[in-house]
């Protein structure tokens, strides 16, 4: 939490509960581990939280930073799936990182549901792990899963979520909470990374890019994630 609810954000050195730590793979450079332990930690904590086992077909809605490592989170652990972005560079990034999405969606098409549902079989996906805070998109997300199907939002919209009552009463869906992995989950999402190759599209900046850096995170053509390095 330093420089959140507590000093030292922009330290050079921090202190670090051992308890609560873990070990970077040799394989892994520290500006890959860095999204890892915000992005990576959240998508993974997803996938857990949505149970869905074997080969069952998974959606990601919003290919940013968070969306491009639930795909490879998803395909390591044996899942099928599709991306799904209203954003031709979210759509782009999804087939460019190390395991790529097996189906590309772009949300505004008329028939993306269909696709999706005739791509996924038994009437749509197992679960949708939802990487955006958009409220129309979250709510649309649950037309893509079948009956009994899952949706993990990770998106805090201010408003607050809006989901249609009939598509969650018939289709008897489940909407799951998950705010960030366990360091057990971590280890293991660690031992994942090292494994498959998994890897964030990364831009790294220096500490002189500080006042802009606000600006460049929102920016709509940004793919994947903004590292700090700061050179010794």
């Amino acid at each position: 939490m330093a420089g959140l609810a507590n000093d030292g954000g922009m330290a050079e050195y921090i202190i670090g509960d051992a308890d609560n730590s873990v070990l970077v793979p040799d394989s892994v450079p520290f500006e890959q581990a860095a999204p890892l332990m915000c992005a990576g930690a959240t998508t993974w904590a997803a996938l857990m939280t949505a149970g869905v086992t074997g080969p069952a077909p998974v959606g990601v809605l919003g290919i940013g930073g968070l969306g491009s490592l639930g795909i490879q989170f998803a395909k390591a652990l044996g899942h099928p799936v599709v991306a799904i972005d209203n954003r031709p560079e979210g759509r782009a990034l999804a087939t460019e990182i190390p395991l790529k999405a097996d189906l590309v969606i772009d949300s505004t098409d008329p028939e993306a549901v269909p696709k999706i549902k005739a791509w996924a079989g038994k009437d749509g996906l197992a679960a949708v792990i939802v990487c955006t805070d958009n409220v129309k998109g979250t709510e649309w997300s649950l037309n893509t899963l079948r009956p009994h199907g899952v949706a993990v939002p990770l998106g805090l919209p201010p408003a607050g979520f809006q989901f249609n009552a009939f598509t969650m009463i018939f289709g008897e869906l489940t909407v799951k909470g998950s705010l960030v992995s366990t360091r057990d989950q971590v280890e293991d999402m660690m031992k994942v990374v090292a494994e498959h190759g998994i890897r964030t599209r990364v831009t790294t900046i220096g500490i002189e890019d500080v006042p802009t850096v606000t600006d460049m995170y929102m920016a709509p053509d940004l793919k994947g994630r903004l590292v700090m390095k700061i050179s010794s």
